[in-house]
């Protein structure tokens, strides 16, 4: 067990592992440690949760770090979050805009073909193919074989 999954860094020194502390010690006597030495390469690839500890821990010497960095990632969701609500709004006004057109004009002739029309498109087409494809095709292989 780690000391990310609960487990003190204190023990982790009991059993002999190397931990990240220094030889400055708090008022009442425990060691100072730097968070950035706790196995990854900076404090930005730590989770919030980790960083808020360190934040928060009076012996972390990463401290006023840990707290710039969580502000900085605060403003960023924020300024993030405020850029989706308005990318939302302008979408929601545009399908007002489109809602309000096609109540106006309920069918519109440059986007919408008809049920009866594509049927009837179809039918050409397939007819034109047999025409032009299929017969000229046929009467080929019939005139092979008669010669």
């Amino acid at each position: 067990m780690d000391f990310w999954r609960g487990e003190s860094y204190i023990l982790r020194a009991q059993r002999g592992e190397e931990i990240a502390t220094t030889n400055m010690k708090t008022a009442d006597g425990q060691r100072m440690y730097e968070a950035r030495k706790w196995g990854d390469p900076g404090l930005e690839h730590f989770s919030d949760t980790k960083l808020e500890y360190f934040a928060t821990d009076a012996r972390c010497l990463d401290r006023d770090e840990c707290q710039r960095l969580l502000e900085s990632r605060r403003v960023s969701r924020e300024r993030i979050a405020q850029a989706k609500a308005a990318d939302e709004e302008r979408e929601r006004v545009c399908w007002e805009k489109i809602r309000a057109d096609l109540q106006n004009r309920p069918f519109d002739p440059r986007n919408e073909v008809s049920a009866d029309a594509k049927h009837i498109a179809s039918r050409i087409v397939t007819h034109l193919w047999i025409l032009f494809v299929l017969l000229p095709f046929l009467l080929g292989i019939l005139i092979a074989i008669a010669k």
